[in-house]
């Protein structure tokens, strides 16, 4: 593999998001016209967010009927438990399928034929998926070993139905897994409606199996929809896939060096992932100990959490990491360092206010979505709890998505491995500590501590290194973000904004009224944020390039 240089012009607009006479820069480097642009992603960028957005209120729909029908019980806990233990392995190796196998796909479009080009991607996609496959294979036959490792402290009813669960959505996970590895080749032949479009069908199907099968199967209902919507997912993604000619029926085709390069770089990055995928699980290991339905409120309050990530994080990186391959390919380090605090200082002034919105609002959020039937005024106290901890975190999260992505696009991935010790260590540490006192309160407490150390650590071990990057500036976007959320969080309870809006209102505990009042806190947490934001900015001094 010798032909590696990829083409780049420097003054293509599709890298930068506008030119001037000289480049914009966000803390006054350079010039300052057209603010307004400031606030707004690119096009494909926010098509992807419009997709991911328009989706969500179907999402909330399916949330609410489960929580109506099955609130937080023992069978929902198996549920969400054996869920876990099917798609871990295959979204791990989906992501270190994009973050290993596209970058090398990629460098190789401009050397290869078509041909050689599709056998190669043929290759490592098997190279990918042979090892989930395996795993979910075992499960199958042996899933009752996991579950009783795993899941030890389960009640014993609750690991018999955890372990129905498992074998039965085995099956479909090696299709899920399978669709994992394709939508990264999809997306890097700028294929990006089909995967956008697929959350969409899988909360359909659950829908659709919840209502017709609720009655009869009860939580396996949820089963039902997970292997329906992954035998509609397959076929769909198959056909776009071959359709486009982003995928072929040809031979592998294995360059020299190949197996070498794979093993250098997956090792790291399969460690790394494994440990940040399984620190999402960490938090309900620990809640298996705790009372009933606790894996329940967690799984509810991630709900919101994954709201955000999915509109932010994966909008972003699906676009940014293959433009910023391809600046670093080319040498181009100013213009990926342009277009990197361009992106960061859009989303944290975007998701911080609004996470300061969701942690003040959310028991009027959890009423509004999960509390009626079967979810009753303790399962929605523990969720409101454990939601808006969560919040603390999910600034953090979104943007150490964008971080990480830098680590891999600069090959520091040793880094990375450390850095996600340290954020999974942390995160049991605080575990451990705050379990017994504060239940599942505290492990999201934990999570939110863990992983704003882990970023700002990120932050400073990019800062030692002379790789062209002004780490800096992303440090100081970030840290203004913060500051203003945090006035903006500070002047709620200062003025005591949640008890004069319900006394405005009348204090009638409907989802009418918890509506309003989520409007008002919205309305309110903006605003504080916009005109601090307008003050920090006129007192900043600015300077211009001559």
């Amino acid at each position: 593999m010798t032909c590696r240089t990829l083409h780049h012009k420097k003054n293509s607009t599709n890298l930068i998001v506008w030119q001037t006479g000289g480049r914009y820069d966000l803390y006054g480097s350079g010039i300052e016209p057209m603010r307004f642009k400031r606030a707004i992603f690119e096009t494909e960028t926010l098509r992807l967010m419009l997709i991911t957005f328009a989706t969500k209120p179907l999402g909330l729909l399916s949330q609410a009927l489960i929580a109506g029908y099955f609130g937080a019980s023992g069978n929902f806990d198996a549920y969400n438990f054996a869920l876990f233990l099917v798609t871990f392995l295959g979204l791990t190796v989906s992501r270190v399928f994009s973050t290993v196998a596209i970058p090398l796909i990629l460098k190789e479009k401009k050397c290869l034929s078509p041909d050689h080009l599709a056998g190669y991607q043929n290759f490592l996609i098997t190279v990918f998926f042979l090892p989930v496959l395996t795993l979910l294979v075992w499960l199958i036959f042996y899933g009752e070993v996991a579950v009783s490792l795993v899941g030890a402290k389960l009640p014993f009813e609750t690991q018999v139905s955890a372990y129905r669960f498992v074998r039965f959505m085995a099956v479909p996970a090696i299709l899920m897994s399978f669709v994992g590895v394709l939508k990264p080749i999809l997306n890097l032949n700028k294929n990006y409606r089909v995967p956008a479009s697929l959350p969409a069908i899988h909360v359909l199907c659950i829908i659709f199996s919840v209502l017709v099968f609720h009655g009869r199967l009860d939580v396996f209902s949820l089963a039902v929809g997970f292997a329906l919507s992954y035998s509609i997912q397959t076929p769909l993604v198959l056909f776009q896939a071959f359709r486009t000619g982003s995928l072929k029926f040809v031979p592998f085709y294995i360059p020299r060096g190949t197996i070498s390069i794979l093993a250098g770089l997956s090792w790291m990055i399969v460690l790394t992932q494994t440990v940040l995928m399984f620190n999402t699980f960490v938090d309900k290991w620990f809640a298996t100990g705790l009372e009933t339905g606790s894996i329940s409120s967690l799984t509810y309050s991630m709900i919101i959490v994954n709201f955000g990530l999915q509109i932010f994080s994966q909008s972003l990186i699906v676009i940014m990491f293959t433009k910023m391959t391809e600046l670093f390919s080319a040498g181009a380090i100013s213009e990926c360092d342009s277009y990197i605090r361009e992106n960061l200082f859009k989303v944290t002034n975007l998701v911080v206010p609004a996470c300061a919105v969701l942690f003040l609002a959310s028991p009027e959020i959890v009423k509004i979505l999960f509390q009626r039937g079967a979810f009753d005024d303790t399962a929605a106290v523990r969720t409101s709890g454990t939601m808006a901890m969560y919040m603390l975190g999910l600034p953090a999260m979104v943007i150490n998505s964008l971080v990480s992505r830098v680590f891999h696009s600069l090959q520091k991935l040793k880094e990375k491995i450390w850095l996600a010790i340290q954020y999974i260590v942390t995160n049991i540490v605080g575990n451990y500590l705050l379990v017994k006192t504060l239940g599942t309160m505290g492990l999201a407490i934990s999570s939110s501590v863990a992983i704003n150390i882990h970023l700002f650590l990120s932050f400073w071990v990019l800062m030692n290194y002379r790789n062209g990057l002004k780490i800096s500036y992303y440090f100081k976007i970030t840290l203004r973000a913060y500051a203003l959320g945090g006035v903006s969080i500070g002047a709620a309870y200062l003025l005591n904004i949640d008890s004069w809006l319900w006394g405005l209102l009348g204090n009638q505990q409907t989802v009418v009224y918890a509506l309003l009042i989520t409007i008002g806190k919205t309305i309110f947490i903006f605003g504080v944020y916009g005109v601090g934001f307008i003050i920090f900015d006129k007192l900043t001094p600015k300077r211009h390039s001559t």
